[in-house]
């Protein structure tokens, strides 16, 4: 077969010999690359029934685009033998790297984690490999490549035999292999184990001089255990040889991801030698295979003038590669967080592989730029976070006058590796500038990189940053957007109703300039909400939602418009609605703080506190160790001491406030002082309900003059009545009733007009809590027809904290009256949220 052409194949050598045919190497005349051709035996395709199992299973492996697994590129037939074609892959067998003896359990990790990659991406597909072997990986300088799936079928077809022989290599078949029973991919996970048994130690588990012994042995006998091997093995190791070797395959891992996670996990079992550790892993769920992060670019000519630009292409990039639907694009304030203090002349593939690990992103995007006066050369590098390794690196070369042109050659080049498909009015807006202004682009590219990095004291600087871009280009949508989303900083802060209007025009604008892009819709949904327009701003963020479903933001802020940002009356819907957001949002960002305590708030004010305790210890947890997932935020100790004042665990709850206030005083956080006047009204409720009253008089009247001193404050109106109605019924067990109907008569008449204080709603301050605060001081003063009213309000904007009622003997008073009890029916009969 040496020198002869097969279609466009030319034959150069001969690679080997499997079970079923054989392979050999040849140049594809046609694309000009060297290929692997396989050639099925003639007894194995004798039947038709044989050539359409062949058919199916190369169409099978043609659909597999795995970095881990090697890529297939057609199946044809020549002189009447079938072969396929495949890619040729350069690098070592892992059978020729195990005659130099036992790899570095370190090492072992690495390549055993890289062939579960390919194996799980291969049976999600239902292709079964069955015959893993060290002469089928591939070690290659951008990671390992599982090769030949040449016995690998359709899972419906699983019977491995013919003519009662089983086909495969005997030393590495799982015991229904080797006795001709039928298999699934649990096989796979079998071979792997003894794979990785041979690594670790250099001799196989089941080994014999005869084949018939190798059997006997498989289904009888155990391996030797790893611990008698004089080698430097964690003990962690044996419980997973020993769960990947059960004879019984529901013994095994019964996935591929399975295997993973336990090769991942720490040695627990005992002591890993120093330098074993694995890089850190993502989330089983959190990466997909096509997901991207683009890294700063490292500046190579040294000019700190061109020093922007290291943010500027990755800004351009990251919003290009948002414009094709297929792929998720990690936002570019995650990155830059995951990154802060490396240099990009730091970077290396491994380096940036644990970026892309930590983000959730399976390919990145880095790189370099150089530029000498009006001439620039980027090299982009494209990385697999899954692999470690590097799959390529792409040159472009052009004028600053066409930047933008060269930042759509990275792009339309990462969707080639791949193989993503850009529709033609995708592929049109990735073409179309952002801007003609490069001066216009530095500044935006200059104030982004400071928003990024968030602070409210530098509003300032990136507003005039945004603005000298857009007196450039007044049409330049993202500077526009950029601008509008900065408001929405300063107006929590300050609760200016002029930032909320200049807020939604710049936004609005933003919109009109560039329909497609989802930040301002994302941010309108909020603006449209805290002016109360609920409509528009249910509208607006559904939209941003379609534009980019993989952003937590656009779910977050259509929650936080469903379920926390009206101010009419309770929508069962849209309640359902906004924890459905709030639940995606927490899915696509586990450590989101604000969605976790938002889910949580939701699941207490309707009396389901086994739901929102998970919620509540994470937030809490996020902010002690402050690796929140975007900005760094407040408030997850008093949510979490909020929920256990509920249940009555007070010592619990006061430990967590005071924890928590010790965060806030060293905070300036735009929600320091709502979440402080919180805290302060619930170590007030603490020791009100511990009989301590002149304490709690003191707590509650903190959390009044907190509130009378930044009136304008968010959601400060409802700490305002909250903490006067709890002064009242302190006031009321004193006995001193002078002081009872004065702070009634603020908290009520306040709440009633909302015009002194703001009352913009966040986490546990709500017309719901405000009406029950009043609610639960007038039941205490045995007022039954004040506190019936009160709680008629509450449950009509949404109070479902039944338990809270259950809890305390005073409401028993209420049982007779007809109104109460109607009122208690409709809460139990509100659904559970989800």
């Amino acid at each position: 077969m040496i020198g002869k052409t097969i279609s466009q194949y030319k034959i150069t050598d001969r690679l080997g010999e499997g079970g079923m045919g054989v392979v050999y190497k040849a140049f594809d005349t046609r694309l000009e690359r060297e290929v692997a051709l396989k050639f099925l035996r003639p007894e194995f395709v004798q039947t038709d029934d044989d050539r359409r199992r062949f058919v199916r299973e190369a169409q099978a492996l043609a659909a597999l685009d795995h970095p881990n697994v090697c890529t297939v590129y057609e199946l044809d037939e020549a002189d009447g033998r079938a072969f396929i074609a495949m890619a040729f892959v350069k690098g070592r067998s892992l059978k020729d790297a195990l005659e130099d003896g036992p790899m570095e359990p370190t090492r072992v990790t690495e390549i055993a984690g890289e062939i579960a990659r390919g194996l799980r991406a291969a049976h999600e597909r239902g292709i079964v490999h069955r015959d893993i072997k060290g002469a089928n990986v591939m070690i290659t300088p951008d990671g390992v490549r599982i090769l030949d799936f040449g016995l690998a079928r359709s899972v419906d077809r699983s019977m491995l035999t013919r003519d009662g022989v089983a086909v495969g290599t005997i030393a590495y078949m799982s015991p229904e292999q080797a006795s001709g029973h039928p298999v699934d991919h649990r096989t796979d996970i079998w071979s792997l184990g003894v794979l990785m048994y041979q690594l670790l130690t250099g001799v196989l588990p089941f080994h014999a001089d005869f084949d018939q012994a190798i059997v006997y042995r498989i289904l009888n006998e155990d391996p030797t255990p790893l611990d008698e091997y004089d080698l430097a093995i964690p003990a962690g190791f044996q419980s997973i040889i020993d769960r990947a070797l059960a004879r019984k395959p529901d013994e095994r891992f019964q996935t591929a991801q399975d295997f993973l996670d336990a090769v991942n996990a720490p040695r627990v079992d005992g002591p890993v030698p120093s330098g074993a550790a694995t890089r850190p892993t993502v989330p089983r769920g959190n990466v997909a295979d096509k997901s991207v992060a683009v890294l700063n670019f490292e500046n190579l000519s040294g000019n700190p003038e061109d020093a922007w630009l290291s943010a500027g292409i990755p800004e351009t990039v990251t919003v290009d590669l948002k414009r094709v639907g297929s792929l998720t694009v990690i936002a570019r304030a995650d990155v830059v967080k995951a990154t802060a203090g490396v240099s990009t002349s730091e970077l290396t593939a491994e380096r940036v592989a644990d970026f892309g690990g930590s983000l959730g992103a399976r390919w990145v995007v880095w790189g370099t730029y150089q530029k000498i006066g009006e001439s620039i050369r980027i090299t982009a590098h494209f990385s697999n976070s899954a692999t470690g390794g590097l799959t390529e690196s792409f040159k472009v070369d052009g004028s600053m006058s066409g930047i933008f042109q060269l930042q759509d050659q990275i792009v339309t080049r990462l969707t080639d590796i791949l193989n993503v498909e850009i529709e033609s009015g995708e592929l049109d807006k990735i073409q179309a500038e952002e801007t003609r202004e490069e001066k216009a682009w530095e500044y935006y590219t200059r104030g982004r990189q400071i928003y990024n990095e968030f602070g409210a004291a530098e509003f300032d600087e990136i507003r005039e940053l945004y603005e000298k871009a857009l007196e450039l280009d007044p049409d330049y949508a993202l500077a526009v957007s950029g601008l509008g989303s900065l408001y929405v900083t300063r107006f929590i802060n300050q609760t200016d109703p002029n930032d909320l209007t200049r807020g939604i025009e710049l936004c609005e604008k933003a919109v009109e300039l560039d329909p497609d892009i989802a930040e301002p819709l994302a941010w309108l949904a909020y603006f449209y909400g805290r002016r109360g327009d609920i409509d528009r701003a249910l509208e607006t963020g559904r939209r941003a939602v379609r534009i980019e479903d993989n952003n937590p933001i656009t779910h977050y802020t259509l929650g936080t418009a469903c379920v926390l940002l009206h101010p009419g009356i309770h929508n069962e819907d849209q309640i359902r609605e906004g924890m459905r957001a709030l639940k995606r949002c927490i899915e696509l960002a586990p450590q989101y703080q604000p969605a976790l305590m938002m889910r949580a708030w939701m699941f207490m004010l309707r009396g389901q506190y086994n739901e929102a305790e998970p919620l509540c210890v994470e937030a809490a947890a996020t902010e002690r160790s402050g690796t929140g997932w975007s900005v760094k935020f407040v408030g997850g100790f008093a949510t979490h001491a909020n929920l256990l004042v509920r249940r009555r665990q007070l010592d619990e709850a006061q430990a967590l406030y005071e924890e928590g206030l010790t965060y806030l005083e060293n905070s300036g956080h735009v929600y320091a002082i709502p979440f402080t006047t919180q805290t302060w009204c619930g170590l007030g409720d603490i020791a009100y309900l511990r009989g301590r009253l002149d304490q709690a008089l003191k707590f509650y009247g903190r959390a009044v003059e907190l509130t009378e001193a930044n009136d304008n404050k968010i959601a400060m109106g409802y700490y305002y009545v909250r903490g006067n109605a709890g002064m009242a019924k302190s006031f009321f067990r004193l006995g001193v009733s002078s002081e009872v109907q004065t702070h009634m008569d603020r908290a009520t008449a306040e709440l009633k007009n909302q015009s002194r204080f703001n009352y913009s709603y966040m986490w546990e301050a709500h017309n719901a809590h405000a009406f029950f605060a009043l609610t639960d001081s007038w039941a205490t003063m045995s007022r039954c027809d004040e506190a019936i009213e009160n709680l008629e309000d509450a449950v009509r904007y949404g109070w479902r904290d039944l338990p809270q009622i259950e809890i305390d003997s005073k409401y028993r008073a209420l049982d007779g009256d007809a109104r109460f009890r109607e009122l208690l029916t409709t809460v139990r009969s509100s659904p559970r949220l989800l």
